[in-house]
């Protein structure tokens, strides 16, 4: 095998060429780029960074947010405890007050009922006695004539007490 110096020469000029073309045409961008990217990959990672404390500070606002709810929630549930506790009181009352009410009005009515049955009873009692007497006296005269002299001392005695 043969090495051609001058081929040898040839190949490191455009080798040469080659690297001051690229250096000169493309290096600048290629570098840029290459800057570019590390930047991009520097701020991603503060970005990352960045996005995970915000996650954490987030978390954070948010159990601190469900704990307030919570408190607010057990408040909530004691205050209407207290209010259902106030008006079942005011309804008890209320319906104490009624039942009484209620008493007070049947109480009026049984004694109003009362009342009438022993007016009744007495015009009953004398009604029937007064058709007693009718049937006796038709039937017996001497007894119609003892009932009078009866009746009539009756009302002198009551003349003398009033």
């Amino acid at each position: 095998m043969d090495i051609h110096i001058d081929l040898v020469i040839a190949w490191i000029i455009n080798f040469l060429i080659l690297v001051f073309l690229f250096r000169k045409l493309l290096w600048d961008k290629i570098v840029q780029q290459v800057e570019e990217r590390k930047t991009m990959l520097a701020k991603l990672k503060k970005a990352d960074d960045e996005y995970k404390r915000m996650i954490e500070f987030a978390r954070k606002e948010s159990d601190l947010i469900i704990s307030k709810a919570e408190k607010k929630k057990n408040e909530l549930i004691h205050e209407a405890h207290l209010v259902a506790e106030e008006d079942k009181k005011k309804i008890i009352e209320e319906g104490k007050y009624k039942v009484k009410i209620m008493k007070a009005d049947a109480e009026r009515e049984n004694e109003k009922l009362e009342k009438q049955l022993k007016e009744e009873r007495i015009d009953s009692v004398k009604q029937t006695s007064k058709k007693v007497v009718k049937r006796l006296l038709k039937h017996n005269k001497e007894l119609s004539d003892d009932y009078f002299w009866v009746l009539a001392e009756d009302l002198q005695d009551r003349n003398k007490i009033f």
